[in-house]
């Protein structure tokens, strides 16, 4: 609740979904105004706090294109 109000935030509220776990919000740049022309993946962190190995991972895998889109019927 209170991360949309920092002052470094820059994402549109709405284009956000909060995840929690393993990473916290997945952005869907320019969904509010109904094209989304990126995705971000955004963990927040404080003071010392740095990434688990699951978060590394993940920042790799986005860093590497290692991502992929399916739909399943």
């Amino acid at each position: 609740k209170v991360l949309p109000t920092m002052k470094d935030f820059k994402w549109d509220l709405p284009d956000c979904r909060v995840m929690g776990d393993p990473i916290d919000l997945l952005v869907f740049n320019g969904y509010s105004r109904g094209i989304v022309d990126s995705i971000s993946f955004v963990e927040v962190k404080s003071g010392a706090a740095r990434l688990n190995k699951h978060q590394k991972a993940i920042k790799e895998a986005v860093e590497d294109k290692k991502v992929s889109y399916k739909v399943f019927k």
